[in-house]
């Protein structure tokens, strides 16, 4: 704006005081005056189009530098494809798909940045403090500790599990009920909830891992975010639950049905559905990772007994307690 203001009074001064051509050009009185707004409005304008470029281009510019401070090397494409199971979260929240801290984390700066009192040196990344993360991680999953994380994560393939409540409520006297209306959010094929309750081919029922699977992970990476996971201990959790839906699904197709489906028992709203799939298919049209890479399926992997027997090893959790 103080640029477009210069102009105009540079263009006022040249009307009115310049060589007698330029004065010609701008006309006199009014007209001269109505020219030099309309130069300084052109400057204003390209001012602001080419900032409002380069401001577009501020949050790839700050992760670079952010990659660069935390001295962050390209991950392996395994490492991607196991991110990529929290892609659908990731994408909807516009964090990071190729990090294992999905929005910075003041752990991998290290340094003066384990200051609570320094600011963030960025305008696109926070850099929230460790007690506020941990009093989120605690809050949302009481979660306080790393061997908290750890175990919170392998009981999300286990007793905590969306798939464990999906397998009891099927035997329950609302069970027809609610897998008929999970089946009717789904689509037209009235057996699509009922189909996921079946295993086949030595291999376990699909259930709602997916769900499961994805919240896992993302629960892994904010422990990680709030220093109470090193990343080796992250990655080696990451390992164990992403194992999971590498076994039971066949592609990412297969993967992302399967989480349509926990979002439709989980969230019980048609509306919430078609959000799933707009952005579904927003992110297949996207350059992420989980576009471009492909699904490591390993169908004979072995699986814990909570993800192969689920009602048997739900019997046997509620005869211990």
């Amino acid at each position: 704006m103080a640029l477009a203001i210069v102009a105009f009074f540079v263009a006022l001064v040249a009307a009115t005081a310049g060589p007698y051509d330029v004065r010609e050009h701008f006309g006199y009185g009014f007209e001269a005056a109505w020219r030099c707004f309309l130069i300084a409005f052109v400057v204003w304008f390209v001012l602001t189009f080419v900032t409002s470029l380069r401001d577009l281009t501020l949050p790839v510019r700050e992760q670079r530098r952010y990659r660069a401070l935390a001295g962050q090397r390209e991950l392996p494409d395994h490492r991607l494809q196991q991110l990529a199971l929290a892609s659908f979260g990731d994408f909807a929240d516009r964090w990071w798909p190729a990090s294992l801290a999905p929005y910075g984390s003041r752990v991998e700066l290290g340094g003066q940045w384990l200051d609570d009192k320094t600011p963030s040196p960025f305008v696109t990344i926070p850099l929230p403090v460790l007690p506020f993360l941990r009093q989120e991680m605690d809050q949302k999953y009481k979660v306080a500790s790393g061997r908290d994380a750890q175990t919170f994560a392998l009981d999300l393939i286990g007793p905590k599990s969306i798939s464990w409540q999906f397998a009891a409520l099927a035997r329950s006297p609302e069970g027809d009920e609610r897998i008929s209306r999970m089946s009717s959010l789904l689509g037209d094929d009235p057996w699509a909830a009922r189909n996921l309750l079946e295993g086949g081919d030595a291999r376990p029922a699909k259930l709602l891992w997916a769900m499961d699977v994805k919240n896992a992970v993302s629960m892994i990476r904010g422990a990680y975010c709030a220093g109470l996971l090193t990343s080796d201990e992250a990655w080696a959790t990451i390992d164990i639950v992403s194992n999971v839906a590498f076994s039971v699904f066949d592609s990412w197709d297969d993967y992302f049905d399967d989480l349509r489906a926990g979002y439709a028992l989980v969230y019980d709203d048609l509306k919430t559905i078609q959000d799933f799939d707009r952005l579904r298919d927003e992110l297949s049209r996207s350059n992420w990772p989980v576009t471009r890479l492909p699904f490591p399926a390993t169908p004979d992997a072995p699986l814990p007994r909570s993800v192969v027997s689920p009602l048997t090893a739900n019997e046997d959790e509620s005869s211990q307690s």
